[in-house]
């Protein structure tokens, strides 16, 4: 099975395509991180949100600075969502091409008067091209994984990126009157990404507290690829996708509450020589997952 073409960070061109359509059947789940049962005040209320719509999806997780942002991330998400449906629209019919980094910054826009401060993940699948838009802002990310029937697992055929930067949990988006006080950067600034997919891929779309502790890539995840492969693709009927993401969101809840082991976040931890401070380094789950299917 071929891999996926990543395209360069902040490429803006159109790829042809392969040919081949593809519909999306995708759902997700949030969870509030486990420090909260014992917070009180607006510490208990969940700061990630998610939206999903037939062809776009996003993730916004709120930055821990004390205030509660949990509705400027619902907003965002359900406004980059939104737009970026239109946005795809046009572009099927002879418009722009589609760029999701100005979709967000048309969002950033259309806030009204919702303040706050938030990482962002936003993804759009151009069935018509079996194309996969991608912009990223901070910690939250996605991983594109495709069946390989011979290993009977998913294989990663995206960029593993949780820690693969550790400043980008000091990248956020801020609305324009919260800037003086939370500094942040401008929608322009997020990392822009295109890739080719194929019927059979599966898209994940995750908060940092779910790719803090979930493993994707590499050695450590290949009983999780396994069983992915297997709920996916092994039986007549796939399993329902909001079914799949309550159960990553799961097992991102037991890592975080049996003592990280084995978790990307403990072995960044341990890199930097530090203890873990729960409030800011564990974030709320927020997971969508996306069967890529032929049509």
């Amino acid at each position: 099975v071929p891999a996926a073409a990543p395209a360069a960070p902040g490429m803006r061109g159109v790829l042809e395509g392969n040919g081949i359509q593809v519909r999306v059947l995708a759902s997700g789940q949030v969870a509030p991180a486990t420090w909260r049962k014992n917070a009180s005040g607006h510490q208990t209320q969940t700061q990630a949100a998610q939206c999903v719509g037939p062809n776009a999806m996003a993730i916004a997780d709120g930055v821990a600075l004390g205030l509660p942002f949990g509705a400027y991330a619902q907003a965002l998400a359900s406004s980059c969502v939104q737009l970026a449906e239109a946005a795809l629209a046009r572009s099927q019919t002879g418009g722009p091409v589609l760029s999701l980094r100005d979709v967000i910054v048309l969002a950033q826009e259309r806030m009204g008067g919702v303040s706050g401060a938030a990482s962002l993940v936003l993804v759009c699948v151009d069935r018509e091209r079996s194309i996969l838009h991608a912009a990223t802002m901070g910690p939250c990310g996605f991983v594109l994984l495709r069946p390989n029937s011979l290993t009977g697992e998913m294989e990663p055929v995206s960029a593993w990126r949780p820690f693969t930067d550790t400043s980008s949990k000091a990248r956020y988006l801020t609305t324009r009157d919260m800037q003086p006080i939370l500094g942040g950067l401008p929608a322009t600034a997020v990392t822009d990404e295109i890739m080719q997919v194929a019927p059979g891929d599966v898209l994940i779309v995750g908060s940092h507290g779910l790719f803090d502790m979930v493993w994707l890539h590499g050695g450590p995840s290949t009983n999780l690829r396994r069983e992915l492969y297997t709920l996916a693709y092994a039986g007549a009927e796939k399993t329902d996708p909001q079914l799949v993401a309550g159960q990553l969101i799961g097992l991102a809840t037991n890592m975080a509450t049996n003592g990280l082991v084995g978790t990307p976040l403990a072995q960044q931890l341990a890199k930097e020589g530090r203890v873990l401070t729960p409030a800011t380094d564990i974030g709320d789950n927020a997971a969508i997952v996306s069967y890529l299917l032929p049509v």
